[in-house]
């Protein structure tokens, strides 16, 4: 009994680490143009957002980024994150950190930094639940 006591306990406690990485990822500062990405469930949703907007000469909007959003499945290892083409070959790879109760997503230029000492990175996308609007990036 007691060790299917532990049992369900350990699974637990890994099902909860494995699924706190997933989730809404969006920029950690009041950014203009930037990422957004989400994931859940195997699959990723990756988007770009501005509040720019711009005209052709006929005055329709012009899509800014016309391959996005880009989707697909994902797959985590240790502290990375891949993002997934169909064919299973890897888009992008992202580095998974945590600190101070928040979890970020970051991109190869924002790791650089990150690793640095600076974890003030400039809009690094961080999970949803997490973001803090009361400390200024």
């Amino acid at each position: 009994m007691k060790t299917q006591i532990c049992f369900f306990v350990l699974f637990g406690l890994l099902l909860t680490s494995c699924a706190s990485y997933e989730g809404d990822y969006y920029p950690n500062c009041m950014a203009t143009v930037g990422d957004t990405i989400k994931l859940g469930g195997g699959k990723f949703v990756w988007d770009k957002l501005t509040d720019e907007v711009r005209l052709n000469d006929a005055g329709d909007r012009i899509d800014q980024f016309p391959n996005f959003p880009k989707r697909g499945s994902y797959r985590h290892s240790g502290r990375v994150v891949y993002l997934l083409l169909e064919s299973g070959e890897v888009m992008l790879e992202l580095a998974l950190r945590r600190d101070g109760g928040r979890t970020y997503l970051l991109m190869e230029d924002q790791l650089d930094a990150w690793e640095k000492g600076n974890r003030n990175t400039h809009c690094v996308l961080v999970q949803e639940d997490a973001i803090d609007d009361s400390k200024p990036n």
